[in-house]
């Protein structure tokens, strides 16, 4: 017999799209504002720093941000801070698996304190008509089944959503479109069918936004906006109603030798919030904001100066309240368009610094270093206090190796049966600390392989029976190296 083989690279246990747009329902570094080739990014805040021998330690360590992205952007692993106050750390963890274009399935865990990771599994379908489905199997406890429904036209704009469909506590949300593919309309219901409100916008016919107008319950008027544009398509005011008619908010919008000026109001119940002017120069570089009323409602005399280098980078930005300097914030080190740090100081009232925060990046903008520190003054001594650092790991497709899974399914003699069978060897390449492999007992629960990995100068090697591989729930396996999350499927015999 034939050894069979497959190759898995894990920046590709997805295959390259070819169709991006045939795809529903997936994350990109995008969506996390993550710029650049980003392999790898994950976020670690240290707080509640204590004084020992004159040096300050973290006393909290939480990983904030955590994902894994393929070579196309799309989002493969990602872990979030479930974490409530005064309670054990808890994370969420959600690991997905595309098929060349599309999302297949994806499993999540969610865990509290240092307990193993019980995983649910989520199963996209994609049948032949425009209906894509998402049906979630388990969540957590395998006590609930929930159902999604999402229907996209031909052009896959998004023409309804719903869920707990015959429940209350569900939703239908349906969009509607014109011939531009504009959105005209949105309505949502509620899950036995009743109306929860209705958006309508109406568009002149270059596409402008004229009017944007919320319906309650009732039918009746919640909210309403109102947009208006000069000859050259430029909006120069936006005007914001609520149910009674009144205006709470505008924005005007001038242009003066192609210079602009805003001026910005926002209005409740008659009394005016948050006011003020914003200036441009001849570039439309911001230089200037006037604020007359502050976001309480209060008189102010504040106002923040924007300054530029040549090349028209923002470098400075100061504000000031009653001729008074409150906060200054720097902008250095530019490579091209991007700053690679960052500094902002806050003032006392008598001119002496109160915080600081200080950033680097970069040259894709990725924040990769963060500082915040307070001043107080003790034993006569002015001193730099941290509050909250963060230490940020991020790897790029830069060339260097990824970690990389090669699976091989050989005939061994198996002993103390004395027959050959059918064995899986899984070698882990490129892996910065020893891997774990995860299997499925059954549905939302998975255990660590049984088998220990064997250590070679070119990476790990585990096997496994394959007739030990069939007992368990699902084909698929997860593969933990540090950082690296990533999920793999089982090869056919």
């Amino acid at each position: 017999m034939k050894n069979i083989k497959l190759y898995i690279n894990i920046m590709l246990l997805v295959f390259v799209s070819q169709t991006a747009t045939a795809q529903f329902s997936y994350e990109t570094r995008k969506d996390n504002y993550i710029k650049g080739s980003v392999y790898l990014y994950k976020k670690t805040i240290l707080k509640d720093f204590t004084e020992k021998f004159g040096a300050y330690e973290a006393s909290t360590k939480n990983n904030a941000e955590w994902y894994m992205y393929d070579e196309t952007g799309r989002k493969i692993f990602e872990q979030k801070d479930r974490t409530k106050s005064g309670r054990k750390t808890a994370y969420e963890r959600t690991i997905y698996y595309f098929d060349e274009d599309r999302l297949l399935l994806s499993v999540s865990a969610f865990t509290i304190g240092n307990k193993d990771d019980d995983y649910s599994f989520t199963y996209y379908k994609y049948p032949q008509s425009s209906v894509m489905e998402e049906y979630v199997t388990s969540i957590y406890d395998n006590k609930m089944t929930i159902g999604v429904t999402k229907r996209y036209n031909s052009k896959y704009l998004l023409l309804e959503e719903s869920k707990y469909l015959g429940e209350k506590s569900g939703y239908k949300k349906v969009y509607k479109y014109d011939n531009n593919d504009e959105k005209i309309s949105y309505t949502e219901y509620n899950g036995i069918g009743n109306i929860e409100g209705k958006t309508i916008y109406k568009r002149d016919n270059k596409g402008n936004l004229l009017e944007e107008t919320a319906y309650n319950t009732e039918g009746k008027v919640k909210r309403k906006k109102i947009f208006e544009y000069n000859p050259a398509g430029k909006l120069t005011k936006l005007i914001e109603y609520n149910s009674d008619g009144m205006e709470i908010s505008k924005s005007e919008i001038n242009y003066i030798n192609d210079t602009l000026q805003v001026y910005s109001v926002y209005v409740m119940n008659g009394q005016v919030f948050y006011e003020f002017k914003s200036e441009y120069d001849d570039k439309n570089h911001l230089k200037k904001q006037v604020f007359t009323v502050d976001y309480y409602g209060n008189k102010t005399n504040e106002y923040i100066e924007y300054d530029y280098d040549r090349k028209g980078n923002l470098i400075s930005q100061n504000v000031l309240k009653n001729q008074k300097m409150t906060k200054k914030i720097m902008f250095l080190n530019y490579v091209g368009n991007q700053y690679l740090s960052y500094t902002a100081e806050t003032y006392n009232a008598d001119g002496s610094i109160k915080e600081l925060i200080a950033e680097k990046y970069d040259k894709y903008g990725n924040t990769i270093a963060y500082e915040k520190y307070k001043y107080e003054t003790k034993f006569g001594e002015k001193l730099k206090i941290p509050i909250e650092k963060h230490e940020i790991e991020i790897a790029y497709y830069d060339g260097t190796p990824k970690l990389k899974v090669q699976m091989e399914i050989v005939k061994e003699k198996f002993i103390p049966k004395g027959k050959k069978e059918n064995v899986l060897t899984i070698k882990i390449k490129n892996a910065k600390v020893k891997p774990k492999i995860h299997l499925y007992d059954k549905s939302g629960i998975t255990h660590y392989g049984g088998s220990k990995a064997n250590e070679h100068k070119s990476g790990y090697n585990f096997s496994y029976q394959y007739s030990y591989l069939k007992q368990f729930f699902k084909p698929y396996f997860i593969v933990e190296a540090g950082a690296e999350v990533v999920l793999v499927k089982l090869p056919s015999e």
